[in-house]
């Protein structure tokens, strides 16, 4: 069953679309997906299908409008020759995921162990911002072709370290991406392995998009993080 909240949901801060899961859903462990720039929340919505019927599957929009259907996490800037990302929109969204997902957890009384977030290009990037800062809010991570900021690594403090044993993090990247060159995963894997997190990495001979291959690891790692 698909269906977009309503304004009876005012107290969530970002719009979305959500699944109910199968039966009681109280307690149901709780998949949050992000897309990415450019995109919405009808975008990655359609691999809600794909997750266990037990689960609470909510598909957020990025709160930056771009154009009509188009948002962002943060904005980006293209004319220094290189791209430049607004740090300050991407630690608003950090800390607004973080009161959303508190939010939802209140208003559905999901599972709080049991809180996974998966996302796509900036919504991977945002994906990690939150695990990485509040490592005992969700049980997982699925980054999707994303990469981790610079300035996130600055503030994961001694006790967020401490608090990751149980993070468990999926990666998955193209290998001929040119959006987010494979570079980034591949970094991000040497940074997660220096942390105590369980990491599961993948690389596909794909560009910038999410192959049914991917898919079918994606929902694997989860069914394994949630048991």
């Amino acid at each position: 069953m698909r269906t977009q909240l309503s304004s009876a949901y005012s107290t969530l801060s970002l719009s979305c679309l959500m699944r109910k899961p199968a039966g009681d859903a109280k307690h149901s462990p709780l998949v949050i997906l992000l897309h990415g720039y450019g995109s919405n929340e009808a975008d990655l919505f359609g691999l809600a299908e794909k997750f266990p019927p037990e689960f609470l599957v909510i598909s957020a929009r990025a709160p930056h409008t771009l154009s009509l259907g188009q948002y962002a996490w943060f904005a980006l800037n293209y004319s220094f020759g290189t791209t430049v990302h607004d740090k300050l929109q991407a630690e608003e969204s950090r800390l607004l995921l973080k009161r959303f997902i508190d939010q939802v957890s209140k208003e559905f009384e999901v599972d709080t162990a049991r809180i996974f977030i998966i996302g796509f290009s900036q919504g991977a990037i945002m994906s990690y911002s939150v695990a990485l800062t509040f490592p005992a809010l969700v049980r997982g991570i699925g980054a999707l072709s994303g990469r981790i900021l610079e300035e996130i690594k600055t503030i994961v403090s001694v006790e967020s370290r401490e608090g990751m044993s149980k993070l468990q993090v999926f990666v998955a990247h193209g290998a001929i991406d040119k959006v987010l060159p494979i570079q980034h995963a591949r970094e991000a894997k040497e940074y997660l392995s220096k942390l105590d997190v369980s990491l599961t990495y993948n690389e596909y001979e794909t560009p910038h998009v999410i192959s049914s291959e991917e898919v079918r690891a994606l929902i694997d790692w989860l069914l394994r993080a949630n048991a």
